[in-house]
């Protein structure tokens, strides 16, 4: 799970979830679609729940953002 924080923790707004769906790639096409289009809107951070070497936390690095791990948010 990774959660998308715009303007820090506190603004948190969205969520992505990426499930690898059988090995056809869907989830993580649909994750890599919201995450471009939450750094459209301005994310600058992401709380990923997963390990460091995830996709979701290699593309968020190629955007240049600030990736944090193993943080569970509730909202």
């Amino acid at each position: 799970m990774c959660f998308v924080a715009r303007g820090g923790l506190a603004g948190l707004y969205g969520a992505a979830v990426l499930c690898p769906w059988r090995g056809r790639g869907l989830g993580r096409l649909l994750t890599r679609r919201r995450l471009a289009d939450a750094w459209r809107l301005g994310a600058r951070e992401a709380v990923v729940q997963t390990g460091p070497g995830t996709p979701v936390a290699a593309l968020w690095r190629r955007l240049g953002a600030r990736v944090w791990y193993g943080v569970e948010v509730y909202y």
